[in-house]
């Protein structure tokens, strides 16, 4: 993927960019404003699977490519127009609500932290927000990605990630229960998963959680946590709600089989 660097300020990002397939860069600069900064974000084309994801500018071909992403093909079929529609009014939204919480939230923190370093004549560090995303499958109908927003330079040091898993003809999400027999008991089975693995880390040394991260694995469960790869099922758990921070988002997975996860069917070919 040829990459290419540039960047908006925040209100012409809202007002003429979307977000498919793509990732925010948020950074302050200094221009005697309420805070002192100014908001800034730069725009780039998400990463396929084990690719890396770089800064670009959007062109036209850009925003064609994004929509056969999710259709599938190209060039775009007038019946699956709404499931685009759906899809990109999604991450349209999401992205202004993240742009609104920089505003609103980290950029206050921002300038307080830069304000206190002068006073101290300490030295300080631009701070700065990414809100990336990765499609982690493409296969038949089925698309599944993750977001994550990282906050940089800004105690507490934090990640946040989401996940969708989207059926592409229909434009709605598909949930956690999709991809396993009927009458199965996923949270119990996934829960179970986790707990072994992270004993089977502890022991080796390879990662550290809680002494009472067994617990907080059924605990801190969510349904909505999961998105699908080439390896099999995947869910995962915030910072620092089963382990310390050290260990990121801490992510497990399961391999399909018949007793679930599924494997998403391949888009038949005739």
């Amino acid at each position: 993927m040829k990459v290419k660097g540039g960047s908006v300020n925040f209100s012409h990002f809202l007002r003429r960019n979307r977000l498919h397939g793509r990732f925010i860069h948020w950074s302050e600069k200094k221009t005697g404003g309420r805070y002192g900064k100014r908001a800034s974000a730069a725009v780039g084309n998400a990463a396929a699977p084990g690719e890396n994801v770089g800064e670009r500018r959007r062109t036209g071909a850009d925003r064609r490519g994004d929509a056969a992403v999710l259709r599938g093909k190209e060039p775009p079929c007038a019946a699956l127009r709404l499931p685009v529609r759906r899809f990109d009014r999604y991450y349209r939204q999401y992205a202004r609500a993240y742009l609104k919480y920089c505003e609103a939230e980290l950029l206050p923190r921002a300038a307080e932290t830069m304000h206190t370093a002068l006073e101290r004549s300490a030295p300080w560090s631009c701070a700065r927000a990414v809100l990336a995303y990765r499609v982690t499958l493409v296969r038949g109908d089925i698309l599944s990605l993750y977001t994550e927003g990282r906050e940089e330079h800004l105690p507490p040091r934090l990640t946040l990630r989401r996940a969708e898993t989207w059926d592409r003809r229909t434009g709605f999400l598909l949930p956690l229960t999709a991809f396993f027999p009927p009458k199965t008991a996923v949270k119990k089975r996934l829960v179970r998963a986790a707990r072994e693995t992270a004993r089977e880390q502890m022991e080796t040394g390879t990662a550290a959680y809680y002494p009472d991260y067994g617990a907080l694995l059924r605990r801190a469960f969510s349904s909505r946590s999961f998105y699908l790869a080439d390896d099999g099922l995947h869910w995962f758990y915030p910072m620092y709600s089963v382990a310390p921070a050290a260990e990121g988002i801490v992510d497990f997975s399961l391999p399909y089989g018949e007793a679930g996860p599924l494997l998403p069917a391949e888009e038949e070919k005739g």
